[in-house]
């Protein structure tokens, strides 16, 4: 995501979301530098891959969770804490995408 979004309102979207659908669960909402103007926002913690999917979603058919903000400012997707720390080593971005749509969205 590009530092030109207001962050914290997006993590506040984010947040408001889990509120309203998952208050029953533990999850996290954070942020961390990634690359030269981007920034990760991260949802954890998942119990599998089938709950993160269903957030993933949830997130997918809201409309307040990217209120105001252009579609070509972000990337989002669910990826493995593994995958996440290779990520963070490459910064390729676009070979992750690659993986997660082959894999995630049949």
């Amino acid at each position: 995501m590009r530092t030109k979004i207001d962050i914290n309102q997006f993590k506040f979207n984010i947040t408001n979301l889990i509120v309203d659908y998952y208050d029953y669960y533990d999850y996290v909402v954070s942020d961390e530098p990634f690359a030269a103007n981007f920034v990760s926002v991260i949802v954890k913690s998942f119990k599998n891959s089938d709950e993160a999917y269903g957030f993933y979603q949830k997130v997918n058919g809201s409309d307040q969770v990217f209120a105001e903000i252009d579609a070509s400012d972000y990337q989002y997707f669910i990826i493995s804490e593994l995958n996440y720390k290779a990520l963070l080593q490459e910064k390729i971005i676009s070979s992750y995408i690659n993986f997660f749509k082959a894999n995630y969205l049949r």
